[in-house]
């Protein structure tokens, strides 16, 4: 297909970033598993909520034991150790339904969502639920995949308007929206497909005006105009600061007085529905979900000292610099699985090309710098947000912030370093590179989620199992190897050749002497591999790794990792780490007491990993 021009529509921006958003979405809407993208538990419950006719978040829900538990059941976010999914689990998944009809009162449990945003962002999603819930009695996992599709659906028609309409910088707000992060939240349950959507339409609409402001603004345009500036006020509320963007549209030949007045009185509007639902929503989320006990005195600090808010700034940029650029560019889930390393190579490089692709540029110095300004506004806003509102009196780095929060603002700090000339053979390059990226994120997310080991070989990294979702040192308890104690810990092999297993010793204070000896047992007791190892000078709260013997031929067949002092030897000073609550979902631990010979079982588990030769 070719425009009068003679291009490609295919190689038109306008065309080509939706086309991999709609491929791409597609492919993840069915990949990635149910309840594995952020937030998506309380995503759902807020729609299911909204489905049954309740618009105020928890007015419904935190009346009691409301919430069917078949829509976490097989939630990704339930499993602590995140196997994989394969196609008998699947199958297994797609058999769960809610009995709409005849509620058991079992099969229903007390859930409170924190999705407490505003209900446009859901109110397309509810009756989705209504109709394939309580009408069609549709299994949870094709609800899932309808309300996933119709947030990507959304996102796609939000991107192609802004691309259609931005004058200038199509190519680069194009590839911002097909970040391998963007097309993991276009094809999730979450309000920010719709967020980010509408922060690249309003930013698009607002350099449409300002190209177009030769002549007075059309009656149409200012009706636009005002719709959006409405619409940034139902989003979170920090984005409420994309307003700023309006002192670039001039006055004097463009707007007359009572178009000016609209526009203030349309801010204010959407400024007090952004303030009027933050102070409902902060209601449910104080009094009912209890959290956040340290924001008023937060607040004060950064009132009365906010030193303290910006050297706690600099701390957390100087952390946690690097991985926010990887979960900007993109992470699986909640940053259980990362990327190949070419992936966050090559999307900087295809932000650079994009800069050669672009034939025209922003003309004054004001819109440049209050693009600038904006987006360090609204940059710095998140950072004050959490500040105040997720972390604690006293925390040296402000909590809770992840990468993909500024995604919707990079076009704000790229259009106005739009100086270059375009290099047309450029362009072909982009084309590949952008289609590398997003077919080797797909892959990617593909292995990380229904291949056993598979997010380790894409990162190039040992197998080692499990992988423990929950991951909390604070909380471990001590089990000491005195003279005669045993753990024993079954699993599951999951692997053909087992080489290696990893603990957690927390407490090590001997001195000289003493062996503990590892054993690998068949669920018959057959000795299948042995090592022997000193524990002098073994750092703590930290993996050990110990070399074993190779097991093989032994997966999906039941093993114990026996672990005790040698014969005649008291290992009292030494103690291994030990989960306080069941966090392996395949086997359970038995401690042996020396002195009185018997074994018991908790519900806890060994702080464990095997390493994997042959999955």
């Amino acid at each position: 297909m070719k425009s009068d021009k003679g291009k490609f529509y295919l190689f038109q921006p306008e065309i080509f970033f939706p086309l991999i958003i709609l491929i791409a979405g597609l492919f993840l809407i069915l990949v990635i598993p149910t309840g594995a993208n952020n937030d998506e538990e309380t995503y759902m419950a807020r729609i299911f909520e909204m489905s049954l006719g309740h618009i105020m978040p928890n007015s419904f829900l935190g009346e009691g034991r409301n919430y069917p538990v078949a829509l976490i059941t097989d939630s990704y976010r339930q499993d602590v150790n995140l196997w994989p999914i394969d196609v008998p689990t699947w199958l297994e998944q797609a058999k769960v339904k809610i009995n709409w009809q005849n509620r058991d009162f079992d099969s229903l449990i007390n859930y409170r969502t924190r999705a407490v945003y505003f209900p446009t962002l859901f109110i397309l999603q509810a009756p989705i639920m209504r109709f394939m819930g309580p009408r069609l009695d549709i299994p949870v996992v094709y609800i899932y995949y309808m309300i996933r599709f119709s947030y990507l659906l959304l996102y796609l028609v939000l991107v192609y308007a802004a691309l259609r309409i931005i004058p200038f910088g199509k190519w680069l707000l194009g590839v911002v929206a097909v970040a391998p992060t963007c097309l993991i939240t276009a094809a999730s349950i979450s309000p920010d497909p719709i967020i980010f959507g509408v922060c690249f339409l309003f930013i698009a609409w607002i350099l449409f005006l300002i190209k177009n402001s030769e002549t007075f603004i059309t009656p149409k345009r200012l009706i636009i105009t005002c719709i959006l500036i409405l619409a940034m006020g139902t989003l979170k509320p920090n984005y409420i600061f994309l307003l700023f963007l309006l002192f670039t549209l001039p006055f004097k030949g463009f707007l007359k007085k009572k178009e000016i007045i609209a526009i203030i009185l349309t801010s204010i509007i959407s400024i007090g529905i952004s303030l009027g639902w933050s102070y409902l929503a902060s209601q449910v989320v104080f009094n009912q979900l209890d959290l956040a006990t340290d924001t008023m005195p937060q607040f004060l600090t950064l009132i009365q000292n906010p030193v303290i808010f910006f050297k706690a700034l600099a701390l957390t940029l100087s952390v946690n610099i690097t991985t926010y650029l990887q979960q900007f560019i993109g992470v699986a889930g909640y940053s259980y699985w990362r990327f190949p390393l070419i992936v966050y190579i090559l999307y900087p490089f295809a932000i650079l090309l994009a800069f050669f692709l672009e034939e025209k540029n922003i003309q004054t110095t004001k819109v440049r710098v209050v693009l600038i300004l904006t987006g360090i506004i609204n940059v710095l806003v998140i950072f004050v947000l959490f500040f105040v509102a997720n972390t604690p009196l006293n925390s040296p780095t402000i909590i809770g912030i992840t990468g993909r929060y500024f995604n919707p603002f990079l076009p704000l700090f790229l259009l106005p370093m739009v100086f270059v000339k375009p290099i047309k053979v450029m362009r072909h390059f982009f084309i590949v590179i952008i289609a590398l990226i997003s077919l080797m994120s797909m892959i990617t997310l593909f292995f990380d989620y229904h291949v056993m080991c598979g997010g380790f070989w894409i990162a190039g990294k040992p197998c080692r199992l499990p992988y423990y979702k929950n991951w909390g040192p604070e909380t471990f308890v001590a089990e000491n190897l005195a003279k005669g104690n045993a753990l024993n810990q079954n699993i599951i092999a999951d692997c053909k050749t087992i080489s290696q297993v990893d603990i957690w010793p927390m407490t090590n204070d001997l001195p000289e002497g003493g062996n503990v000896i590892l054993n690998l047992r068949s669920g018959s007791g057959e000795l299948l591999s042995s090592s022997t190892f000193s524990p002098v000078g073994i750092p703590v709260n930290k993996w050990y790794s110990i070399d074993i013997p190779d097991v093989v031929g032994m997966k999906g067949a039941a093993i114990t990792i026996e672990i005790l002092p040698a014969e005649g030897t008291d290992l009292s000073q030494f103690a291994l780490g030990v989960f306080p609550t069941n966090e392996y979902t395949k086997g359970e631990l038995f401690i042996k007491d020396g002195t009185t010979g018997k074994s018991s079982t908790n519900d806890n588990d060994l702080i464990f990993k095997y390493q994997c030769e042959k999955p």
